[in-house]
């Protein structure tokens, strides 16, 4: 604590209790925004967590069927179906002012790429099997669902 030299007259007094009064209510604001602020951190944390799990979820069941199609299917054939892009992904950052704190934002920007749009595999069907075709979709899924949460 500070320590202020002050002459002991009643004008310096009134002086110092609304000095006092000021930094009190000042004070008090800051704390009811470090609280405000730290309910909405609290309410992500819980959002993230359950985003997490439902994306890690989906994630795992997109690899064990993408392993299971590099099992059966040779790597030839593989890189040939995989070789071709469907559509590109693009990722932007930016920034979300919450109370005078700047949180990252993230746009994500899909383009369907030619013919392959419109179809719903960039590949022939001949010499797949289904589980590469279930993986390709479940990767899609997580993919639009981490764009509709970054929208938030």
């Amino acid at each position: 604590m500070a320590v202020l030299n002050v002459n002991l007259t009643r004008i310096e007094g009134l002086n110092m209790k609304k000095s006092l009064k000021t930094a009190r209510r000042g004070h008090k604001l800051l704390k009811d925004k470090l609280d405000e602020l730290v309910k909405k951190f609290l309410d992500l944390v819980k959002e993230n967590e359950q985003l997490r799990e439902k994306t890690e979820q989906k994630l795992e069941q997109a690899y064990q069927s993408f392993v299971m199609a590099k099992a059966v299917i040779s790597e030839e054939y593989m890189g040939e179906a995989l070789m071709v892009p469907k559509q590109k992904i693009a990722v932007e950052m930016g920034q979300k002012n919450i109370m005078s704190v700047k949180i990252p934002e993230y746009q994500i920007q899909k383009e369907e790429i030619g013919e392959q749009a419109k179809e719903s595999f960039s590949y022939g069907l001949a010499f797949t099997t289904s589980d590469l075709d279930c993986s390709l979709q479940n990767f899609a899924e997580v993919s639009r669902y981490v764009a509709r949460t970054c929208r938030k």
